[in-house]
């Protein structure tokens, strides 16, 4: 350098790695509410690959002639339901007995929901063990689901009774309330059970799962946890991957189904790859609220328990 040369320094402060800013910090919080949206992308990319990978990796193994058939526990327009128990005597006592379902008609749908609610919202539904093909003609695919026995009372068969809804009060309060008999007693009741079922169907929700045949006889006691469980879910969609859903169909029973019928627009058309639709399902969420279709069936359900009466059994639809 020269003599007389002028030396000029910048003033500005020297430039950092990462500089966060409002506007990316607002892209990032807006984009990890996308993912975590119901019913989830985040959740169904890593349920998707990597927790369905990992259980089919450690599932047990059953076939058909590993039960003994017992007493049949119901009949229903898409299967036969026994109780049944292993072949072989259990090496531990923890085994008991089981639930085993034949299903006629969408045994796959059901072997895939109830896999999805085991990994995501287990406490739901009935503890699910196993599905598996027994066979396949052209006459149609054998398909056999096999749960953990937990009970076979439902809620129908509760409210059939003159005496509900005491009938169930030792069973989920644990204890006859120091109460007479009256509203302010049943009131108690009625909202125990209320608040199992609504926590039931939001683990499902939250998952994208549309029941879409919720009715007291889908709603089955579990004796070990003292709790009302949901069953059946044969006519179940997956909203979040597109599974068992067409649209312009559906599959409800008309007594506890909601007007409208569909969960979702008859404009919206069939669901992509499993991928994205699970990344566009937050916006189809939103946009068409499927999850009402259930808590209106709760809400019948409720007018019901409250009046006393129950509508008899009939075959799905």
């Amino acid at each position: 350098m020269e003599c007389g040369d002028i030396i000029y320094r910048s003033t500005l402060p020297k430039p950092s790695g990462l500089t966060l800013t409002v506007p990316g910090a607002a892209l990032a919080l807006v984009t990890l509410s996308y993912l975590w949206a119901t019913p989830g992308v985040a959740p169904g990319f890593f349920d998707m690959f990597f927790l369905a990978f990992v259980e089919r990796l450690f599932r047990p193994t059953f076939k058909k002639d590993d039960f003994v058939l017992g007493k049949k526990l119901g009949e229903g327009a898409f299967g036969v339901v026994y109780r049944a128990s292993l072949t072989k005597k259990p090496s531990s006592k923890k085994e008991g007995d089981f639930v085993l379902k034949k299903a006629t008609e969408y045994g796959a749908v059901e072997i895939w929901m109830n896999e999805r609610v085991r990994r995501a919202c287990a406490n739901s539904c009935a503890v699910f063990v196993h599905g598996f093909l027994e066979s396949s003609s052209k006459k149609g695919a054998e398909y056999w689901l096999l749960w953990r026995y937990e009970g076979e009372a439902t809620l129908y068969d509760f409210m059939r009774s003159k005496e509900f809804p005491y009938n169930v009060e030792t069973m989920i309060l644990g204890e006859v309330q120091d109460l007479p008999k009256g509203l302010e007693r049943e009131n108690i009741i009625i909202q125990t059970i209320m608040r199992q079922l609504l926590f039931a169907l939001d683990g499902l929700h939250s998952t994208g799962i549309v029941h879409r045949d919720f009715k007291p006889q889908n709603i089955i006691f579990s004796e070990g946890s003292r709790t009302f469980k949901i069953i059946d879910l044969g006519a179940a969609a997956d909203l979040r991957v597109g599974i068992n859903y067409i649209p312009k169909e559906f599959l409800l029973d008309p007594r506890y189904a909601a007007p409208e019928q569909y969960i979702m627009s008859t404009q919206t058309p069939s669901a992509p790859s499993a991928p994205v639709a699970t990344a566009l399902s937050p916006v189809l969420w939103q946009m068409n609220l499927p999850d009402r279709f259930d808590i209106y069936s709760a809400g019948l359900i409720f007018l019901q328990m409250w009046a006393h009466t129950v509508q008899p059994s009939i075959k799905t639809m």
